[in-house]
């Protein structure tokens, strides 16, 4: 049933599906899984697990979307110590944000009078849209001919192979400053602008964080909820079936990490920019994540991922970045996006057969062995597996949402993961936010009730009653 009116009274629901229910599968390389399982895909079970035990990989998640529906959503390893990774964790994204922030670019010049081929940086009285004042004065008179379109398109003049990630330069950023470490969004960029350019805007295709962090400072200043509140109105919406539990800022400290949320490993120490005399793991002071927000400061499910892949082009560099993909801009290619940070990597994957796939892994091996990452490098092993097709079989049923377990309302409840549901049908409404996708593990509850925001309430696994 698909609740979209504003109110609905609820005396008696009757909700059917088939399926079965099944626990928290332990594999014999000793990795916990979680997840709706999927008899027909168990070779990607296979996969990861076999992956995780070769590289020494301790969390990750992995979905798989068909022709628009997550067919395979499966949590693997250890969330914390003693608790398995839900398969709706929440994963700090790393880079995978930047194709999100490319769409709330594209949104705004939709929108606004802000324009893609409009310039970045309004230093010389050239009308452009982001004011800020370079620190202690402009680096590159060239910096007037940056455009959006070059922000988006990793052709600002930034090229970090010979300058450096200037984004990253926090402690010495906040000296030169004279101003608390770290130094945040608005004084990085400040003090980037007061930095030469290695070439002329536009001139060739360099990835840069930079770009992104310019974008995400247009988006917050050029919109009333900022950045997270409009791309939860305009990018990732609950009438996308996303909602707003599914994504979030990242947090720094893992004292105040999402409930959802993994941990990180990496075995760097450095030097924490917010109390420069304290070495800390890399992930967890090492940079600030707040001021990384557009450029890999998300945390968000692999489901809301895959939304965003289905529906938007998320290619770096490419000129249709973040634009939707539809009969004027349709997708002609296999488009990918890595994420990579200390703990972190992602990878998300849009192939022309209409699958999209979305990988996390929490930690990065270029941080370990030097080059390459682990994400490209599973996913190079799941390229043939989806190519060839004679390994697994699409089930044509659903595998995300929010998982229920009808009865008793506790208290004290899980992830709403499918081995560690929700309890209790009236507080997982309340729980629920608009766009969420309950799915109610056969059986009945009483429940008289109101329910007052957009909800898709099914039974996939078998019959489930609500009512009196």
């Amino acid at each position: 049933m698909n609740h979209s009116h504003s109110s609905h009274r609820i005396g008696l629901l009757v909700i059917l599906g088939l399926g079965m229910m099944c626990s928290t599968a332990n594999t014999s390389t000793g990795q916990a899984v979680s997840g709706r399982p999927v008899s027909s895909m168990t070779i990607f079970d296979t996969t990861m697990t076999d992956f995780m035990g070769d590289n020494d990989i301790e969390a990750a998640v992995l979905g798989i979307m068909h022709e628009g529906q997550v067919q395979y959503l499966r949590g693997f390893g250890s969330l914390d110590s003693g608790v398995n990774m839900p398969e709706n964790a929440l994963v700090r994204l790393a880079s995978v944000t930047k194709p999100i922030t490319a769409a709330a670019i594209r949104r705004l010049d939709a929108q606004t009078n802000i324009d893609v081929t409009d310039f970045a940086f309004n230093l010389s009285g050239n009308g452009g849209v982001l004011n800020s004042t370079p620190f202690p004065s402009v680096g590159d008179n060239r910096l007037d001919d940056i455009t959006i379109n070059h922000l988006l398109q990793h052709r600002g003049g930034w090229d970090r192979s010979i300058a450096g990630d200037l984004t990253y330069m926090e402690i010495d950023i906040a000296d030169d400053m004279d101003v608390s470490s770290p130094p945040g969004r608005s004084n990085t960029m400040r003090w980037i602008l007061g930095q030469p350019l290695e070439f002329a805007p536009g001139a060739r295709y360099e990835y840069s964080n930079i770009g992104y962090l310019a974008l995400g400072l247009i988006v917050s200043l050029n919109t009333g909820p900022g950045y997270e509140g409009y791309v939860e109105q305009q990018v990732l919406t609950s009438a996308m079936w996303v909602p707003n539990t599914e994504i979030d800022d990242a947090r720094t400290f893992r004292a105040n990490r999402n409930a959802r949320e993994p941990w990180y490993r990496s075995d760097t120490l450095s030097w924490n920019v917010f109390d420069p005399l304290l070495l800390v793991s890399r992930p967890y002071g090492g940079f600030d994540v707040e001021a990384r927000l557009a450029q890999g400061g998300i945390i968000a499910s692999a489901a809301a991922m895959m939304e965003l892949a289905d529906r938007y082009h998320i290619s770096p560099g490419s000129s249709l970045i973040g634009l939707p993909i539809d009969a004027a801009n349709p997708l002609t290619g296999s488009e990918s996006h890595n994420g990579a940070q200390s703990g972190v990597n992602t990878f998300l994957w849009h192939r022309t057969d209409d699958t999209v796939v979305f990988v996390f892994f929490n930690r990065d091996k270029g941080e370990y062995e030097g080059s390459g990452h682990y994400g490209s490098d599973f996913i190079t092993l799941l390229d043939p597996i989806l190519d060839d097709g004679t390994e697994f079989s699409w089930p044509g049923t659903t595998s995300d949402g929010f998982w229920v377990t009808l009865g008793t309302e506790l208290p004290v409840n899980g992830f709403g993961g499918y081995n560690s549901t929700y309890r209790g049908f009236a507080s997982a409404v309340n729980r629920c936010a608009a766009g969420s996708k309950m799915r109610l593990k056969a059986g009945s509850q009483p429940f008289t009730g109101t329910i007052s925001k957009k909800l898709l309430i099914d039974a996939p696994l078998g019959s489930a009653v609500i009512g009196q």
